[in-house]
């Protein structure tokens, strides 16, 4: 048996602790998530304005396939991460799928995430093998949503990362391209690092518009969810009233 299988080998009626979940065990965390963000959409509608009930979106996932994310791709991290962000998508995408993307020193788009398979959703669909994870490069993915995006209503692109990019000049042009579209990116930096680049991005000249925001969590899997839509959805909010 390999490393990687070895690694997801689990039984069939427990859950194991690196975080993943038998195929055949009961999963309760995406209805606690979905309720809590119906809970968090109503307060924000108060305190922002916003008309969240009505809003359609596309929603994108995009993560970071670098060889520095390896241990929370193996230790239930990013699926975590996944679980959290879906019921982002089944609310507000206009087809309640979570479009989701792979990036290292290049990227890859994946089969997209849903209510049916996103239990183990890394393991089955992801299927981790280090020796495909490579550099930090933001541009490349970023150029392809843009350029692949034709719908009328808003993108919402939450990309997680846990550091600075390698290419931070085609990075500036590409988010100064995105900020004369229909879209929004929300930069989400997990693991401690500096996020040096990311922090600058506010200040970034020659948009029209801030289309970026940026959040950072040491450790999102002890980050409740609450607290984490209510980041996520003020900045958009901001967006949207732009």
């Amino acid at each position: 048996m390999s490393f990687i299988s070895n690694l997801f080998k689990k039984s069939e009626d427990t859950q194991s602790t690196n975080g993943f979940l038998s195929d055949n065990t009961p999963d309760t965390k995406l209805t606690e998530y979905k309720i809590s963000l119906n809970k968090t959409v109503v307060n924000l509608e108060k305190s922002t304005g916003v008309s969240f009930d009505n809003l359609k979106s596309r929603v994108n996932l995009v993560l970071d396939y670098s060889g520095s994310m390896q241990d929370m791709y193996m230790d239930g991290t990013v699926q975590e991460v996944v679980t959290k962000i879906l019921p982002l998508a089944l609310k507000f995408d206009d087809n309640g799928e979570l479009d989701c993307y792979l990036f290292s020193d290049s990227f890859k788009k994946v089969k997209g995430c849903t209510e049916r398979n996103y239990l183990n959703y890394v393991k089955n669909v992801i299927k981790p093998n280090s020796a495909n994870m490579q550099g930090t490069y933001y541009a490349p993915v970023l150029r392809d949503i843009l350029r692949h995006d034709t719908t009328d209503i808003p993108t919402f692109t939450i990309f997680i990362t846990d550091g600075d990019n390698s290419d931070p000049a085609m990075t500036d042009d590409v988010v100064r391209q995105y900020s004369t579209a229909n879209e929004f990116i929300m930069f989400i930096g997990i693991g401690g690092a500096e996020f040096r680049y990311l922090r600058k991005l506010d200040t970034l000249d020659g948009r029209p518009v801030d289309n970026t925001g940026f959040v950072e969590f040491a450790n999102i899997r002890k980050v409740n969810e609450v607290a984490l839509y209510e980041k996520l959805l003020s900045e958009y909010a901001s967006w949207l009233k732009r």
